[in-house]
C-alpha cells in the first residue's frame, strides 16, 4: 500500500477534494478539440460526408452502418443546420459522454472517487479515442459511448438489481447494436462469463432480464428487419475490407488471418499498457496480484470478445483484421486495469496529474496536429495536399447564378456534402438515375469533369442542350494550383 503524499503536493490533482475541477479539465479537452476541428479546412472527411448526406433522410438503415449516428448527427443538425460545428459538438460530446460513464462505472466498485478520475483519463490512452476519432470515424464513436453505458449499467443491476437497472442495461444493448454491428459481441461475451461465474449467476437467472431482452429487442428490431432486407448491400463492404481469398490455401489463410489479428491487438493494446506502466510500474506486480469479482467479469468479457471476433475471422475467412474494428473491445482494457488498481488498494491521487498531462498532450496534440496538417502547412506551401476550394466554388457559383442556389444536383457524394455545408437552405439532389421533375430556380447541376455532360444529358430533356460552363478555382493565394469544376444551369 503506498503512503500517501502531503496534501500539499495532492492538491493539483486530488480531484476527489474537487471533482468539479475533474469535469471541467476533461470538458476542456473536449471543448478545445472541438474547436480545433471547427477551425480546419471546411474539406470534410468521408465519414463526415456521409454523415452529411444522410442527414437529408432519415433511414432504418444505411449501407454498411447501422443508423443510430445518423439520428444523432441529424438531432443536432436540426439545432447547428449542417455544418462542421454540427458534427464536432457531436463526436466530442460522445467521448465526453464516454468518459463520464466509465469514471461513474469505476466508482460503482470502490468508495475512492480518484479511481473514477484515472478511469476517464485512461480512455485516452486508446488510439481509436485519442488519434482515431478526431481522424474520421463516426459510428465507432457511439458505440465507445455505447460500451462505457453498457458496464456502466451492468454494474449498476448487478449492485442494485431492479427493473429500472435491469431495463437500462437493454437500453445499452439496443442502442449498441444499432451503433454498430460488432458491438453484440460485448454482451454475448458478459453473458457468457456472468453464467460462468457463480458471483453473477443468479443476476443473470434473475426473472427481470426479461426486460433487458424485451427493451432490447425493442429498439433493435426495426434495424434488424431492415437488415434482413438488404444483407447483401450491409455486408459488401466490410467483406470486400477483410479481404477475404479463397486462393490463398486454407493453412495460410489461416496464418494470415492470426497475423493480422494479433498485430491489430497489439496496436490497440500497447498505447493502453504503456499508458498505466508509465504511471504505475513500481506497482507492477501488485497490480497483478489483485482481482476480485468485478476485475474477473471484465477481463473475461474482453478475453472472450477478442476470442469470438477470432472466431469468426477465421470462419469467414478473412485476410485483413484492422485495428478499428477492435476499437470497441479495447474500452474493456482501462476499465479492468484501472479496477485492477482499485482492488490492489493503491492511492492513485498522486498519479492523476501526470494521467491528466498525458491524456491532454494526446489527444489535443493530434487536435493540433491536425489543424497543422490541413491549415497551416497548405498555407505556408509545405503540404502536398490537394484541398479542395469547395468556398470559392460555393462564392462563383452564387456569382454566376446571381443569388444562391435553391437546388444543387450532383452525381459526385463529395461536391454534394461540401456544397451543402456552403449552402445549407439548398435542396440537394444525388440520385443516379431518372429524370428530375420540375425544379426551383435557381438549379444547377455541379461536376468535377466536363464529360459528365452525359449525365447532365440524362437529367431532363431540355437539359441536354445546355453545356457545361467551367469555373477555376485557384487552390489558395500561395500556389498556381489550379482547380477545375463545371456548372449548368437547371432552371432560370
Amino acid at each position: 500500500m503506498e503512503v500517501a503524499e502531503g496534501r500539499g503536493k495532492l492538491a493539483w490533482g486530488d480531484f476527489s477534494l474537487y471533482p468539479r475541477s475533474f469535469y471541467l479539465i476533461l470538458a476542456a479537452f473536449f471543448v478545445l478539440a472541438a474547436l480545433a476541428r471547427v477551425l480546419r479546412t471546411g474539406t470534410l472527411e468521408t465519414d463526415e460526408m456521409q454523415q452529411v448526406l444522410h442527414y437529408l433522410s432519415l433511414e432504418w438503415g444505411y449501407g454498411s452502418q447501422p443508423p443510430l449516428y445518423e439520428w444523432l448527427q441529424a438531432a443536432v443538425f436540426r439545432i447547428t443546420g449542417p455544418s462542421v460545428a454540427g458534427l464536432a459538438v457531436l463526436k466530442y460530446g460522445l467521448l465526453f459522454l464516454s468518459t463520464v460513464l466509465i469514471a461513474a462505472a469505476v466508482n460503482l466498485h470502490t468508495d475512492e472517487r480518484s479511481a473514477g478520475f484515472l478511469g476517464a483519463f485512461s480512455l485516452f490512452s486508446m488510439p481509436t479515442f485519442f488519434l482515431m476519432s478526431q481522424r474520421d470515424l463516426t459510428h465507432t464513436v457511439v458505440a465507445i459511448a455505447c460500451v462505457a453505458l453498457f458496464f456502466w449499467s451492468l454494474f449498476s443491476a448487478i449492485r442494485n438489481p431492479t427493473i429500472p437497472r435491469y431495463l437500462l442495461v437493454g437500453v445499452a444493448i439496443g442502442l449498441g447494436a444499432i451503433s454498430k454491428y460488432n458491438f453484440v459481441v460485448i454482451p454475448a461475451a458478459a453473458l457468457i462469463v456472468l453464467v460462468a461465474m457463480n458471483a453473477f449467476r443468479s443476476r443473470v437467472l434473475d426473472w427481470r432480464i426479461v426486460a433487458t431482452l424485451a427493451v432490447a429487442a425493442a429498439i433493435a428490431l426495426p434495424h434488424a428487419l431492415w437488415l434482413l432486407q438488404n444483407l447483401d448491400v450491409a455486408s459488401a463492404q466490410t467483406l470486400h475490407e477483410m479481404e477475404i481469398k479463397e486462393d490463398v490455401g486454407r493453412f495460410w489463410g489461416f496464418v494470415a488471418t492470426s497475423a493480422s489479428f494479433a498485430t491489430a491487438v497489439l496496436k490497440a493494446s500497447s498505447p493502453v499498457l504503456g499508458f498505466f506502466f508509465v504511471l504505475f510500474a513500481r506497482n507492477a506486480r501488485t497490480i497483478v496480484r489483485a482481482s476480485n469479482p468485478s476485475t474477473q467479469l471484465v477481463g473475461w468479457t474482453f478475453v472472450v470478445s477478442l476470442v469470438l471476433v477470432y472466431l469468426t475471422v477465421v470462419a469467414i475467412g478473412a485476410t485483413e483484421v484492422r485495428q478499428k474494428w477492435l476499437a470497441i473491445y479495447f474500452v474493456a482494457l482501462p476499465l479492468y486495469l484501472t479496477l485492477k488498481i482499485a482492488a490492489a488498494g493503491i492511492d492513485v491521487r498522486p498519479r492523476l496529474r501526470p494521467a491528466a498531462v498525458i491524456s491532454g498532450t494526446l489527444f489535443l496534440g493530434v487536435s493540433a496536429m491536425l489543424v497543422g496538417k490541413d491549415l497551416v502547412a497548405p498555407a505556408l506551401g509545405w503540404s502536398d495536399k490537394a484541398e479542395m476550394p469547395y468556398a470559392g466554388l460555393a462564392a462563383a457559383l452564387e456569382t454566376e447564378l446571381g443569388g444562391p442556389p435553391a437546388v444543387i444536383v450532383t452525381r459526385e457524394p463529395a461536391l454534394a456534402a461540401n456544397l451543402l455545408l456552403q449552402f445549407p437552405t439548398a435542396e440537394i439532389i444525388t440520385q443516379e438515375s431518372g429524370p428530375l421533375a420540375p425544379l426551383a430556380a435557381p438549379a444547377v447541376f455541379v461536376a468535377t469533369s466536363d464529360k459528365a455532360s452525359a449525365d447532365l444529358s440524362g437529367l431532363r430533356s431540355d437539359a441536354a442542350t445546355a453545356a457545361l460552363q467551367a469555373i477555376e478555382i485557384p487552390d489558395g493565394p500561395p500556389t498556381a494550383t489550379k482547380h477545375m469544376f463545371y456548372y449548368s444551369r437547371l432552371s432560370h
